[in-house]
């Protein structure tokens, strides 16, 4: 089993105490340059296998090995519900499928040691919002991938779509997964745990580097083993030709490699959380995507001026059932192009971008296979035989009064102005703050455009994908106009509402916890609610109403945060108790 470091674990910044990077990196990188003697003579001097291994060694990880590899353990009450991905094949790709945010070894996250509990880090996964089926050995969360790519030295895993939705809900000892689902994914929290326990790890003493070292190259060689095996029948050569190299290198060579290597790592870490720096911080199931995507991609070294932006705009992350049918993306609509969306999304996530070449790491033939799966979603069934029997009388009852109050918003997708839904308004404002170039200010979505052509131009060209295939991958919906648009004017975004009954929170930045609260008036919906537990409520149909320290482990949703505004959208709240409660009974049917 692996061994855990004697060093104290460290503690996190309280959110707002964010030092500039320089700050944080200048203790770090000379104390990296003094250990990298002390370290590798701790090692030889503890071990005898500094000489190049044996072919033996790469025949596959043993049992006792396969026993004690750290993972996510998937839960034994797991239920699937069907969402349209009819075959184990298809979920396979929709959970794994590699898009080019894989920048992290598999390994690292096996090897790193979680600062608060002093477990291995994938085994806090669950606490970051990540879910996971499987229990084979060495089995990653939903939305990992796992990739050997010829520029990285080590078995890569990251994200890709359906790491950010897909969500599991327990109700009554009973845990459902349903894939396309609105996640709990804290995506601040990983990044910042990820850094803080990479940091405390290679600031550890000589003895304790020298083993979390030592367990990252053992979890490496297994990870790569375990892709060997599942990509022998498929002839994959770049695997195979990484197993003869790593069987012709010595342990204190791949060592020495690895803490290069990760070093390296801690400033694209620290690049991702610099970007949250003075935000309204996001929780649980949100995030500021094109918050991030500004602070990441708009960069003085990209368009010739820093746009740094306080990141005061989280929304929830939204499902996909129907995705097929959405034209206009996103809560406020303002683009067309699914495949640009995902390019810029795999930046977001930190997927690799050179800002003078455009080169890559995205990956134009998966992003568009992930695509392609996501419009096969379809919503969820409400499952009476878990969460009750409907009342069919009111559930008819409810199907009139939703013609006659929501039908001519939720039947179509059309855009309702903010003067109108009065939601909160800060996703509409720093969307449409402008951007500075070296040639003068620019919209953010004539920008984002040109970025996102440049990313897929050049990726295609990386990747030699043929013009008849960049035109399928190019095609939007309903023979739409290719675009980016600008949408302060127009306001938020409406589309049906199948499946709504699992999608909570609600309204676009997720401030509202149940639908009966969204039948409130604003000043009656909850100021303060728990969120990031799983316990779901299929009364009210949202997460249940806890307490702070009731022994889940949550984060407070506080409505008074500019950016997390509870009111807006105040249709029905007029009607009797009864027939609000006969509309929800209808909502849970779509």
């Amino acid at each position: 089993m692996k061994p855990s470091m004697s060093a104290p674990p460290c503690r996190f910044r309280p959110v707002g105490a964010h030092t500039h990077r320089s700050q944080r990196s200048t203790p770090l990188v000379p104390l990296l340059s003094l250990l990298v003697l002390t370290w590798t003579g701790a090692l030889a001097c503890g071990s005898g296998e500094d000489a190049a291994e044996t072919g033996n060694q790469l025949q596959g990880p043993s049992a006792e090995e396969l026993a004690s590899l750290p993972t996510m353990k998937a839960p034994s009450n797991l239920q699937m519900l069907d969402t349209g991905l009819g075959t184990k094949e298809l979920q396979e790709q929709w959970h794994s499928t590699p898009e080019g945010s894989d920048v992290f070894p598999v390994a690292l996250f096996q090897a790193l040691e979680d600062p608060d509990t002093g477990r291995p880090l994938i085994e806090s996964f669950g606490r970051m919002g990540f879910v996971t089926i499987s229990d084979e050995p060495g089995a990653l969360p939903v939305g990992f991938s796992r990739v050997l790519r010829p520029s990285e030295a080590f078995v890569m895993t990251g994200f890709n779509c359906a790491a950010c939705h897909s969500t599991q809900i327990e109700y009554d000892g009973q845990l459902v997964h349903i894939d396309g689902g609105t996640s709990l994914l804290d995506i601040q929290r990983f990044f910042e745990v990820t850094q803080a326990a990479l940091v405390h790890a290679l600031g550890s003493g000589p003895d304790d580097l020298a083993t979390f070292l030592r367990d990252f190259v053992v979890y490496d060689r297994i990870a790569l083993e375990l892709l060997a095996a599942k990509s022998a029948k498929q002839g994959h050569d770049a695997v195979d030709a990484k197993v003869e190299e790593v069987r012709n290198t010595s342990l204190v060579e791949r060592t020495t490699r690895a803490l290069a290597y990760l070093k390296q790592k801690v400033e694209t870490v620290e690049r991702i959380t610099d970007s949250f720096e003075h935000q309204t911080e996001a929780g649980p199931g949100r995030a500021d995507s094109f918050g991030i995507i500004r602070n990441l991609a708009m960069v003085e070294d990209v368009v010739g001026k820093d746009n740094f932006e306080p990141m005061t705009a989280p929304v929830s992350i939204p499902h996909l059932f129907d995705y097929d049918s959405f034209v206009h993306l996103h809560w406020d609509g303002n683009t067309t192009m699914v495949t640009a969306r995902n390019f810029a999304q795999a930046v977001a996530l930190g997927a690799f971008f050179d800002p003078a070449t455009f080169d890559s790491s995205c990956r134009p033939n998966s992003i568009h296979t992930v695509a392609e799966i996501a419009a096969q979603l379809k919503p969820p069934v409400w499952p009476e035989e878990l969460f009750g029997s409907l009342d069919r009388e009111k559930v008819a009852r409810g199907a009139d009064l939703f013609t006659k109050h929501c039908a001519s918003c939720h039947t179509s997708s059309t855009w309702v102005p903010l003067d109108v839904i009065r939601t909160d308004p800060n996703r509409l404002v720093n969307y449409n703050r402008p951007i500075h170039t070296s040639e003068g200010r620019r919209s953010y979505a004539s920008r984002l455009d040109w970025f996102s052509k440049k990313l897929m131009t050049r990726s295609f060209e990386q990747h030699e994908v043929p013009e008849e295939v960049r035109q399928d991958m190019l095609r939007t919906r309903d023979g739409a106009e290719a675009v980016w648009i600008e949408t302060l004017d127009k306001g938020y975004h409406t589309r049906q509402l199948r499946g709504v009954w699992a999608t909570a929170p609600f309204l676009h930045n997720g401030s509202v916890p149940t639908l009966r609260d969204l039948l409130r008036p604003a000043h009656e919906r909850p100021e303060r609610f728990e969120v990031g537990h799983r316990e779901f409520d299929p009364v009210h149909v949202g997460y249940t109403a806890i307490e702070s320290g009731s022994g889940h482990e949550t984060w407070t949703f506080d409505t008074s945060i500019s950016g997390n505004s509870r009111h807006g959208h105040e249709y029905g709240v007029e009607l009797p108790e009864d027939d609000r409660w006969a509309l929800i009974e209808y909502l849970k049917t779509l």
